[in-house]
């Protein structure tokens, strides 16, 4: 009984740690490097609202009516669509083009973290490997995030509803779940120089390990999203006709959300890794 309590107090420590030096790590030259990540969002939320129109009309077209059926074609449904299919495709989107960022500051974070007196800024790995070690994190986190949404679909049925949203939330936990377990692919192959088969080994079997904190990370990475965008989703569905333009504000708020947690999620499983491993090499 008393291990059980000192590992949940360990977890509880580390937890803390891992959180309050990821927001302290947060540094200028950080939030500059994170910048052309959230430009690139907030263009593709951009392009995303303004799907009807040349030049893009061709591609977005066809995908809003597979993805949002023929109703989000019109307005105003297309905008109050327009958070879920911007959701829908972030983790993709931050994969292509937030690993290059990513690759980046993880070699600098050991100074940060660690207090080294040189940063190791020079990536063990390359991009290209960091590439292929993320891509079931963002196929797992988008898996999740459509069929969790075509699950719930229009049900017929107290009943049905029911159903729909028990398999929603299956599908959801499927996704948080592997995204967990290649949380740590990222710094195996950055920092650790590993091949992306022996970085998702690395990453599975440290993620079971810790597997407490590397729930919580990616519960919080969540959470961040969820506490500015679930708010003013409530509003988009009691005012989306009377301010139809609110769908967009609402995706944008939502971006803003992703964009902590992603920084949180790197930062805290970067600690963690850097705990186990240190500076490797």
């Amino acid at each position: 009984m008393m291990t059980g309590r000192t590992e949940l107090e360990t977890n509880v420590g580390m937890f803390s740690q891992c959180w309050s030096e990821a927001w302290h790590a947060l540094r200028p030259r950080f939030v500059l490097a994170m910048l052309p990540l959230a430009a690139i969002e907030a263009i593709w939320l951009w392009a995303l609202s303004t799907f009807p129109r040349p030049p893009l009309d061709t591609i977005l077209v066809p995908a809003w009516y597979l993805l949002a059926g023929e109703p989000a074609l019109h307005y105003p449904e297309a905008l109050a669509a327009l958070p879920r299919i911007a959701g829908w495709s972030m983790p993709l989107l931050v994969w292509l083009f937030g690993v290059p960022t990513f690759v980046y500051v993880l070699p600098r974070l050991p100074a940060v973290f660690l207090g080294q007196s040189a940063d190791s800024s020079r990536a063990r790995g390359g991009l290209g490997a960091a590439w292929i070690a993320t891509l079931p994190g963002a196929l797992a986190g988008t898996f999740g995030l459509v069929a969790a949404d075509a699950a719930a679909g229009s049900p017929t049925s107290p009943v049905d509803a029911l159903a729909r949203e028990l398999f929603a939330l299956a599908f959801l936990g499927v996704g948080l779940v592997a995204r967990m377990l290649f949380a740590y692919a990222l710094p195996s192959v950055v920092l650790g120089g590993l091949s992306p088969a022996r970085a998702w080994r690395r990453s599975v079997e440290f993620a079971v390990r810790y597997l407490g904190l590397s729930s919580a990370f990616v519960l919080v990475e969540v959470l961040f999203a969820l506490a500015l965008r679930v708010p003013p989703a409530f509003l988009l569905g009691l005012f989306e006709r009377t301010f139809p333009g609110l769908g967009l504000w609402v995706a944008g708020i939502g971006l803003l959300g992703a964009w902590l947690g992603t920084w949180f999620l790197l930062a805290a499983t970067t600690r963690l890794y850097l705990h186990r491993f240190g500076v490797e090499g």
